[in-house]
């Protein structure tokens, strides 16, 4: 579905907070297949941010309605509409960019989160789930290649049948504090530090579950896992006031190791499970083939 809102939709959902007002500016901070976001200037000079997602995405309302009040900080939303399979929002603008969140800043709001109950409607990703993850990988790649999606992917059908040997073992200590809310997206990007205020955003499929692979989230993907530097953050985490056992080993890995073993793992499942079922034209290109058998490498080479 198109996630861009029409000129008459935009104006139509900035008047249902001020009436008669007209738009003068439209900026497009993020835009993907699944969702778009704007920041909305009207005339009075008041700025808001617009955003619409796909039904994938639209249990973020409902995140985002549960934790206001919580002690994570959050962007006000002022009009939330789902009509058949999107979700519009009309949210609070925090101000462009004023600085880049630290580590430390990273670890803080890390602790909020582990501080926070979750929200009722958030499924559970305990070690049942996170153990499947590796069989959905194998069965979804041969799946991509039986539709002619995927071309040979040889190269990784080992490492793969690793992974799922080795699933069992890894998922040992998954339920090991802290185990939680967790902010599926926990980019530098997603902790936004405006000129006019703080906020984490991006809230879409949000699970409680191990937070570890949402820490290791903080660090590029496109890079190979920083041991050093994710090692770093959940000190910082504990540091911080987080859980200690942060700290532990699970399924004989270090912590940041074990963090993005899951994370890369997690991903992998995601970007098949997202070809399988939402093919479109920019996922047929053998990028997203790719990027799937990189994060199978690292996978692999994180097996103990």
């Amino acid at each position: 579905m198109d996630v861009t809102l029409s000129d008459g939709e935009m104006l139509a959902l900035v008047r249902q907070v001020q009436t008669d007002s007209e738009i003068v500016d439209r900026e497009v901070l993020q835009s993907t297949r699944l969702s778009r976001v704007e920041r909305v200037t009207l005339e009075d000079g008041a700025t808001y941010i617009a955003k619409r997602g796909t039904h994938l995405l639209i249990d973020e309302v409902d995140t985002i309605r549960a934790l206001l009040g919580s002690p994570i900080p959050m962007a006000e939303l002022y009009v939330a509409d789902v009509k058949g399979e999107s979700l519009t929002m009309l949210m609070e603008d925090l101000g462009p960019v004023k600085i880049q969140p630290t580590l430390e800043d990273a670890a803080e709001m890390a602790v909020r989160m582990t501080q926070t109950t979750p929200p009722d409607h958030l499924a559970t990703e305990g070690r049942e789930s996170l153990e499947r993850l590796p069989q959905n990988i194998k069965s979804g790649i041969e799946q991509l290649v039986s539709l002619g999606t995927w071309e040979n992917p040889d190269r990784i059908r080992r490492p793969v049948e690793n992974i799922v040997n080795a699933a069992s073992e890894l998922g040992s200590g998954t339920e090991i504090r802290p185990f939680g809310l967790c902010h599926r997206e926990y980019h530098p990007t997603s902790l936004h530090i405006g000129t006019k205020k703080t906020a984490l955003v991006d809230w879409q499929r949000t699970y409680v579950g191990p937070l570890l692979p949402c820490l290791a989230n903080w660090f590029p993907m496109a890079d190979a896992p920083n041991m050093k530097a994710c090692r770093q953050l959940i000190k910082a985490y504990v540091s911080a006031g987080g859980d200690p056992e942060a700290q532990d080993k699970r399924g004989d890995l270090r912590p940041e190791s074990w963090a993005f073993f899951w994370q890369r793992v997690g991903a992998a499942e995601w970007w098949i499970n997202s070809q399988i079922n939402w093919q479109t034209n920019d996922t047929q290109d053998g990028s997203w083939q790719r990027a799937v058998e990189r994060v199978i490498v690292d996978a692999q080479w994180l097996l103990p």
